[in-house]
């Protein structure tokens, strides 16, 4: 908005916002009740309800909502999310609506899920859809009441009656999406199955057992999406030959050996997904080159090796619309010299040779660096790094340091570092300029390093003993505003985490977990500004937080201690969890002085706000 310095708005007080809510939410209800009614319905579980078992006033709000949706598209998304609901992944989405033809007007799969990503955006802004309860947020969550209105809608459009036991044959001409997810290692489906589905556009069949794959899916030559994750089918693909309008084809997980020849005769694959195929060794040669449409290519956690008589990476370089490419390769120097020039998303495992990722990488993860000090060293150009969004970087014995310049990563908004033991601060520059501490005192994130977009941040067995300054420049202080994920783990010498003058300002936090620093004994530390919050008796610390877990923290005594009758609010707090943390005194301790020494004293766990 222009602004050149922001700061945190306190809540408003309940009367405001009730008003506030009430201007808001009218226009969907004639008359207060019938709102208290619709938000204590949207409290209770309503998975195993029926439409007709709630109310028509909350019913009708809700179906309103929906059919007040800008465009046909939007709502058809929306009834997607409904059927396939809680914590799905965000990718298995697009590749079902890719299928269906659900997003229309993009021509890649790149601008598909970006076109998705705003329609989600979308729905959340009309409470239609939510965040999942995982911190991951590459899932995506619908409330019990909002699935049984979109079931009911969806219902009224198809008359179809459900299907509780699998026929022997698929009945259903104008059937577009079958989707099964099985752990039942004895189902079995029949030769002709889907004999009668040949409209089929989406076909997952998610952990099935197979001997054979179906002769009849060979008889699917609408289906554009096809997914067979986990599955056990052995290497008889013969089948899907015939699917020559195949767009999508996962077989993430799955138990296949080889990526057979016949892949090629799919001229309009866009994406294939082979991840977590450890069984996988071979790609036959001559098959990628005649994949022209090729987009992504998701190859990670797989043993292929590559070179004759197998195919080799150079066949990728042929391959002029490949923007995606997740594959391992053990030795980075065979890689032809402009093998990562045109990749746009994400480039994995490299052992070595990390000065051949070049252009515009928006997402890297390095695992397993040897003889490495500073992870990114070669990668001194600016230009370089300017578009890295997500980095990971881990099990890395000898890494002292993540980057040379502080300034490196100006669009970062992901970043977790795990298993580094010898890592001493992000930026080698801070570690030469502090000469007067010693280096394991010094912090992590020095205070004039810079990640304005940083959404998430995770920090996995390092011994570092702080994270941030104590005190931070005026510069630093916006530097972390934008967090909203915050994972601390095994950090084992770290005492006290946060400065309250660097918490006051993540404002939008909103997931936070601190697990096995056994050293902790504190999380937000704040008596260095006793005198300034002297007159402030309620402080407003993370107001946008909804989860808090606390695990396994041997030697923590409390969230904070106080010296005064100070009290945080947390006014979205939705869960909280606190486990195995024995010494825990109280969420917020008293304490008075006795010289130099702080001595605590007693109290409940909670004050009497927490109900």
């Amino acid at each position: 908005m222009g602004a050149t310095k922001t700061f945190a708005i306190g809540d408003l007080d309940d009367e405001e916002a009730w008003e506030f809510f009430k201007k808001i939410a009218r226009d969907s209800f004639e008359s207060d009740e019938q709102l208290r009614d619709a938000l204590q319905q949207r409290q209770r579980p309503y998975l195993n309800k029926s439409s007709s078992e709630i109310s028509a006033e909350v019913h009708s709000a809700i179906e309103l909502s929906i059919n007040h949706l800008s465009s046909e598209d939007l709502k058809q998304i929306f009834l997607l999310c409904s059927l396939l609901r809680r914590d799905t992944r965000i990718e298995d989405l697009l590749r079902y609506a890719c299928g269906l033809g659900l997003i229309k007007g993009v021509n890649t799969m790149k601008a598909a899920r970006d076109r998705l990503l705003k329609m989600m955006s979308t729905l959340k802004e009309s409470c239609l859809l939510l965040d999942s309860k995982r911190t991951n947020e590459e899932c995506f969550d619908v409330h019990d009441l909002t699935y049984i209105v979109a079931k009911s809608i969806a219902s009224n459009d198809n008359q179809n009656p459900s299907i509780n036991k699998l026929p022997d044959q698929l009945n259903c001409p104008q059937l577009f999406l079958f989707l099964l997810f099985s752990e039942d290692l004895s189902l079995t489906l029949p030769d002709n199955f889907f004999k009668e589905a040949k409209n089929l556009k989406v076909l997952d069949l998610t952990g099935v057992q197979f001997s054979s794959l179906p002769s009849s899916i060979g008889l699917l030559t609408s289906l554009n999406t096809l997914c067979l994750d986990y599955c056990k089918m052995g290497d008889n693909l013969t089948i899907i030959r015939a699917l020559k309008n195949l767009n999508v084809l996962s077989l993430l997980q799955s138990d296949i050996k080889i990526v057979p020849k016949e892949i090629r005769q799919l001229l309009k694959l866009k994406l294939l997904d082979v991840s977590g195929c450890t069984k996988l060794e071979k790609v036959s040669a001559d098959v990628l080159p005649r994949l022209s449409k090729f987009e992504e290519l998701y190859m990670g956690g797989t043993s292929i090796q590559w070179g004759q008589p197998n195919a080799s990476l150079a066949e990728l370089n042929t391959l002029s619309h490949l923007s995606t490419l997740e594959v391992q390769i053990p030795d980075a120097e065979a890689a032809p010299q402009d093998f990562f020039r045109k990749l746009n998303t994400s480039i994995d495992d490299l052992d070595h040779g990390i000065k051949i990722l070049v252009g515009r990488t928006q997402a890297l993860e390095l695992d397993e660096l040897k003889g490495v000090k500073i992870a990114l060293k070669e990668l001194t150009d600016e230009e370089r790094l300017s578009h890295l969004q997500n980095l990971h970087i881990q099990n890395g014995l000898d890494i002292e340091s993540i980057t040379n310049d502080r300034n490196e990563l100006p669009g970062l908004q992901s970043l977790t570092l795990q298993g580094l033991p010898q890592l001493v601060g992000f930026c080698a520059q801070d570690k030469i300029d502090a000469t007067s501490l010693p280096q394991r005192e010094l912090p992590l994130f020095g205070e004039k390093i810079w990640f304005p977009f940083l959404e998430k941040l995770q920090l996995s067995s390092l011994n570092v003993t702080r994270i941030w300054h104590n005190q931070l420049s005026n510069v630093s202080f916006y530097t972390h505003e934008k967090l909203t994920t915050l994972i601390i783990e095994d950090c084992g010498n770290i005492k006290y985490l946060l400065s309250f003058s660097m918490a006051k300002y993540l404002v939008h936090l909103k997931y936070f977990e601190i697990t096995k620093c056994n050293c902790l004994e504190e999380i937000i530390f704040w008596e260095d500004i006793e005198e300034e919050t002297q007159a402030t008796m309620t402080l407003s610390l993370f107001p946008q937080l909804k989860s808090l877990e606390l695990k396994d923290l041997q030697h923590l005594s409390g969230f904070c201690f106080s010296s005064q009758n100070k009290v945080i609010e947390f006014p979205f707090m939705k869960s909280m969890t606190i486990y195995n943390c024995p010494n825990l005194e109280g969420f917020i301790c008293r304490y008075t002085r006795e010289g130099n020494q702080r001595i605590s004293s007693q109290g409940d766990l909670f004050d009497n706000k927490v109900g």
